[in-house]
């Protein structure tokens, strides 16, 4: 009777945090070919997260300039896909559905010659600079055919024998398989760079990006690096940054670890450091062939600012044409990025690590006082006997 009724309760338990997890989760699809009816040299995919309450909408695309929109609306608001001129527009069938929109959008690919080893874009001359622009390359879209169901968009171009590539993918995992094991949920993008085998420009090169985040209702940008105690998920990193956006209750960000990757191996001992620049006020004129500033043209209540993201650390002489190769990765969705928890793994290695030397000097202050007394002792038969 006990063991039946263990059972109904464990059940009973189980049930309740399958449904609070279904509860809370998206229904997740992508269309690889959502830009099918558009010149061939256009290459969109689109991803919807429909909930239960909103519906998140991810446009990908190589039109004209890289770039990713984020659209938040009403749960069965629909797009609106106009290829008729160049780049596409994106609309709202209803634009009463939006709730809160913003845009990423690549503009560059830099790469520099690094002759301080200084690691810093600033400090290397003009001239040492070769600035490709996202719009001038030739983007092919490709789907993971091993795993063709996991809304993974890879949008790569080819030079040399090398290739620059841009992953997105809408997951509910809970973390990144791979280093740096950034925590994912269906109600963010994970964003992937990558150089590998691109011929080097220079003799000491190193890559960075010029990046512009647009945010509709005027909202304000800050960029945030905190320090973590932990590094269980990404060891030897401490650093998490997070470039955000906010006004009221409508917030986005992007979030990375201060890290990337020199191999394909993805191991610690081939990583570097991630570097961002002073924000500045952006342009229309920067970033206007784009599909993600298109849907906010005619619009008077964006805010766009841009900045550097750069690739290496002073002084530690790993530069590009070490391995020819370059991975990076971060986050971006809506509302507050998330915050790196301890985990009870690192919550009880701590608590051994602290506690067990604490208790031992306890033990050993005890000991030491028991034996202090027991030697000032002189039992009481023994004065009677001398």
């Amino acid at each position: 009777m006990a063991s039946q009724l263990h059972f109904g309760l464990l059940t009973t338990v189980t049930c309740f945090f399958t449904l609070v997890v279904l509860s809370h989760s998206r229904k997740i699809s992508t269309d690889m070919n959502w830009g099918k009816s558009c010149p061939k040299n256009v290459t969109l995919a689109y991803t919807k997260a429909v909930g239960n309450k909103d519906t998140l909408h991810y446009v990908y695309s190589s039109a004209e300039l890289m770039s990713l929109l984020a659209i938040k609306t009403v749960k069965d608001a629909e797009l609106q896909l106009n290829c008729s001129e160049m780049p596409p527009s994106v609309t709202l069938e209803s634009p009463t559905s939006e709730i809160y929109s913003y845009g990423i959008i690549f503009n560059q690919i830099i790469t520099y010659n690094d002759t301080g080893d200084s690691a810093n874009l600033l400090d290397a001359n003009f001239t040492g600079w070769q600035n490709y622009s996202t719009g001038d390359m030739i983007w092919k879209i490709s789907q993971n055919k091993s795993k063709p169901d996991d809304n993974l968009v890879v949008l790569e171009t080819f030079r040399g024998n090398g290739s620059f590539q841009f992953d997105f993918q809408v997951s509910n995992d809970a973390r990144q398989t791979q280093l740096p094991h950034l925590q994912l949920n269906d109600n963010l993008t994970l964003v992937g760079f990558s150089v590998d085998g691109v011929p080097a420009d220079f003799v000491n090169s190193r890559f960075a990006l010029n990046t512009t985040y647009i945010s509709s209702y005027q909202s304000k940008f800050d960029v945030n690096s905190v320090k973590s105690l932990d590094d269980e998920y990404t060891p030897g990193v401490f650093k998490v940054t997070t470039w955000s956006s906010h006004k009221k209750s409508y917030h986005s960000f992007m979030q990375w670890k201060a890290v990337c990757y020199l191999t394909d191996e993805y191991e610690r001992k081939d990583s570097t450091a991630v570097q961002v620049y002073q924000l500045w006020n952006s342009t229309a004129g920067a970033v206007n062939e784009s599909v993600a500033y298109k849907f906010f043209k005619m619009r008077h209540d964006i805010s766009m600012q841009s900045t550097y993201i750069s690739f290496g650390l002073t002084n530690d002489a790993k530069y590009y044409n070490t391995t020819q190769f370059i991975s990076w990765f971060f986050i971006t969705g809506f509302g507050v990025a998330p915050v790196e928890k301890i985990s009870v793994t690192a919550i009880i290695i701590i608590a051994v690590g602290l506690g067990l030397p604490v208790l031992l000097i306890i033990l050993g202050g005890v000991f030491l006082c028991w034996r202090k007394r027991r030697s000032d002792y002189t039992p009481v038969y023994g004065t009677i006997s001398t």
